[in-house]
């Protein structure tokens, strides 16, 4: 469910480094970013891509990948283009921009580049080693108060960054959080974009959108979204 509501016709400007996409809510990418980040070619020329998922979610599936060359390894998030005859390249160009506009905070997975076929674009992802913070808990090592106060300051950076940059990332859970190596030596990041929306003034956007268990009541009252929201 969707409602725009526009109440200024004449937002301001935004930042150079953001496209707003027609679609309202959504950000686009430049021709030069285009140019730059989406390949033709396909991954597994340049990548060894392993062949079972090492994560799921919804509407994509993760797994890892090893550069022939280099041997680093990366994540690659496999997100179909069409779902029931909609056209999904949009919402997907708007992740992909989103993470561009966040290459300069630490706090937030890199993305490298993106491959795209006639059915898919696959991200090429920074991989978080640790897992998602959701599998710590699951094995019940419960962090400590000064862990989890550096670990708290360390997401409370990233989202810090994205709301500067009016973006709200509305799906903020244990599963979207990955640290950088094995837990207690490790940083955490933040991942999944896919339903983070740019909040642009004079515009309201209300959606019903993200996961059952952590989704704030203002969505669920069919309120319009703010970056307050990814603070419940």
């Amino acid at each position: 469910m969707k409602e725009v509501v526009s109440v200024n016709p004449s937002p301001p400007p935004l930042p150079p480094q953001l496209i707003r996409a027609k679609e309202p809510g959504y950000l686009d990418l430049t021709t030069e970013q285009v140019d730059r980040l989406i390949s033709k070619e396909p991954i597994d020329q340049d990548y060894d891509v392993e062949t079972e998922p090492f994560a799921r979610g919804k509407y994509a599936t993760v797994r890892r990948c090893r550069d022939k060359q280099t041997g680093k390894q990366y994540a690659a998030k496999f997100l179909r283009k069409r779902r029931r005859n909609a056209d999904l390249r949009p919402e997907i160009l708007h992740e992909v921009a989103v993470l561009e506009a966040c290459t300069s905070n630490s706090r937030i997975v890199n993305l490298y580049k993106v491959f795209e076929t006639s059915t898919e674009m696959i991200l090429l992802l920074e991989l978080a080693p640790g897992g998602e913070l959701q599998m710590l808990l699951d094995r019940d090592e419960v962090p400590s108060e000064p862990e989890l106060a550096r670990l708290m300051r360390q997401i409370l950076d990233g989202l810090q960054y994205l709301h500067s940059i009016n973006v709200a990332h509305l799906d903020i859970k244990p599963q979207n959080l990955v640290l950088t190596a094995d837990f207690p030596i490790c940083d955490v990041k933040l991942c999944d974009f896919g339903i983070s929306r740019y909040l642009s003034e004079g515009v309201d956007v209300r959606e019903i959108l993200g996961t059952p268990d952590y989704i704030a009541p203002e969505v669920l009252n069919y309120e319009p979204i703010d970056v307050q929201t990814d603070m419940w």
